[in-house]
């Protein structure tokens, strides 16, 4: 019975509306529903996910959880700070480091900042004005087509990037062990053996 439960699951999931995945878990970076394909290229199957769904949660995942989410505020917290020191506020170092470290082929707009910030637009609009005036950045409309305003770091705004993440860097891979701990935690053994497999 459960096994065939399961199974109208996985097949109702895998279908959805229009190719989406439903599960309330599979959503993608963008806060967005995760699609088949971007489900089958990851690290867990749906059967995975919808066995999580109806099993109860053991204290120790709890725990594990509350690790995680301890470690990566904990992160964040730290590369705040160290933003401040040089004089950044918070925001204005994380669009920085946004900015440096979109993919290939992304053009950086005020809507993919906006998107991968996950601020509203006029919020976004407004953090980039306060950092032009700085001398951080610099805005231009698009060559391509005029409609888009294209932001660009200026040397002082790289510089303060490039000491701030520096030291976040040597930081994490001297101490980022409780945090990978905390990771391996929560996911177990069966996603590091996977994990393994897929980089051979």
């Amino acid at each position: 019975m459960r096994r065939r439960v399961l199974r109208r699951l996985q097949v109702t999931v895998l279908h959805g509306i229009a190719g989406k995945l439903l599960v309330p878990s599979c959503w993608n970076q963008f806060g967005k529903p995760a699609t088949s394909k971007q489900v089958a290229n990851s690290n867990i199957s749906c059967y995975d996910i919808i066995s999580l769904m109806l099993r109860q949660v053991s204290t120790a995942e709890f725990r594990a959880l509350a690790a995680l989410r301890y470690r990566i505020r904990f992160f964040l917290h730290e590369g705040d700070a160290a933003a401040r020191c040089l004089g950044l506020e918070p925001q204005q170092y994380v669009l920085l480091l946004t900015l440096r470290g979109l993919p290939s082929g992304v053009q950086p707009t005020i809507h993919t900042l906006a998107e991968r910030l996950g601020l509203k637009h006029n919020t976004t609009v407004e953090l980039i004005d306060r950092m032009a005036k700085c001398g951080y950045v610099a805005r231009n409309r698009s060559r391509d087509d005029r409609r888009y305003v294209i932001v660009s770091p200026l040397p002082r705004g790289e510089k303060l990037l490039a000491q701030v993440a520096r030291q976040r860097l040597t930081e994490l891979r001297a101490g980022g062990e409780a945090l990978v701990d905390a990771l391996h935690a929560l996911l177990g053994q069966k996603w590091k053996s996977r994990s393994k497999g897929s980089r051979r």
